[in-house]
């Protein structure tokens, strides 16, 4: 009878044990599957690599003598996320390099967790240049498509832009540059288009600048087909 009863419980315990496994299964599915929903699918095209949603930042050590334009960096008033360890910051993955880099022209390159879609945001004060280093191969009259999304007072003020490097000195002509008209404590999408000019255009450099302190979110850039 003993005998029994063990296991008449056992089979009870089992059951329980596998009830809450699928319930604890069917719960994270249902997490990921909302998370999946509430972020902006990558574009295959995008010339980030989808590093413009800004939920990637890599972890710099500051003390390292390879990571000295860090250092230098804040030195000159720059101001980056502190990292969890000892002297260590947060740079987003697609950042490459501050535009402006001397004691007059300070920014502000943080993570934040007010966002557009995902888990996180940019906060922008200042300039800094996209990855890839060295830019992306290009010619005259390539015309690439922008879109991000703002948050704060000044949703006019960042602005996605491009330098072309090359032979005749080749340049960047911005075709439009539009911003949605929201009611405040709204995110605002912006649009832009950009058209390289001259015939010696080889390689073109990505860069986001804001005048005034402002989050930024869910950023690409597609080159036009023709």
């Amino acid at each position: 009878m003993n005998g029994l009863k063990v296991t008449v419980i056992t089979a009870l315990m089992g059951l329980t044990l596998g009830v809450i496994a699928q319930e604890v299964a069917t719960t994270q599915k249902t997490t990921t599957t909302q998370e999946t929903a509430n972020k902006t699918e990558v574009d295959p095209n995008d010339l980030l690599k989808g590093n413009g949603d800004f939920e990637q930042w890599r972890v710099i050590k500051t003390t390292i003598k390879l990571n000295e334009y860090y250092r230098n960096a804040m030195k000159n008033g720059w101001s980056f996320t502190t990292g969890e360890k000892e002297n260590t910051v947060l740079i987003p993955n697609v950042f490459n390099q501050c535009c402006e880099f001397s004691p007059d022209k300070k920014g502000i390159i943080r993570k934040s967790d007010k966002f557009h879609t995902g888990k996180a945001a940019l906060e922008l004060e200042g300039g800094f240049y996209f990855n890839p280093d060295g830019g992306i191969p290009t010619k005259d009259s390539d015309v690439y498509n922008i879109t991000f999304y703002v948050y704060g007072d000044k949703p006019n003020s960042p602005i996605v832009h491009a330098t072309v490097s090359g032979n005749d000195k080749p340049t960047i002509s911005i075709e439009s540059h539009d911003v949605e008209d929201v009611e405040d404590g709204k995110w605002a999408k912006v649009t832009e288009t950009l058209k390289v000019v001259g015939s010696g255009a080889k390689s073109i450099s990505f860069r986001i600048h804001s005048n005034d302190l402002m989050l930024v979110d869910d950023l690409t850039i597609t080159k036009q087909e023709k």
